[in-house]
């Protein structure tokens, strides 16, 4: 039911899997008290955010690996997000994943969370340095 509803809907996840490590910055920024440990920990569960969602865009056929390779000359972009931007400009917002980008940033996703662990030792404004 869930998996129908986001193929037929306008969810947009290409956008907020690009937006979602910025909203995080944002958060751990303005996080109210001076608590450096709640700090970190929540950078840490926010990190789970986009590693979650690629691996949503993988495991519910929302990104079909079989197209992974080029088709000719083009490559097969999926998960596309497309909105008309300035119409008398014909400017558009245009974003995807492709074959070749996909597992680069299943990758980077994949390694952020142990890096942010690793950083735990940092003792000078964590805040900042997450």
């Amino acid at each position: 039911m869930l998996t129908d509803f986001l193929k037929t809907s306008e969810w947009m996840p290409t956008t907020l899997l690009a937006l979602s490590p910025l909203i995080g910055m944002v958060l751990a920024l303005v996080w109210p008290g001076k608590d450096d440990r709640t700090v970190r920990w929540g950078v840490f569960a926010w990190s789970l955010v986009p590693l979650g969602l690629v691996l949503f865009l993988w495991f519910s056929g929302q990104f079909n690996p079989a197209l992974l390779s080029t088709a000719g000359d083009q490559a097969m972009i999926q998960q596309v997000d497309r909105v008309q931007w300035i119409p008398f400009l014909n400017a558009q917002y245009f974003v995807g994943l492709d074959g070749m980008n996909f597992p680069l940033i299943l990758l980077t996703v994949a390694l952020t969370p142990f890096c942010i662990l690793a950083s735990f030792g940092i003792k000078t404004r964590p805040r900042v340095y997450l």
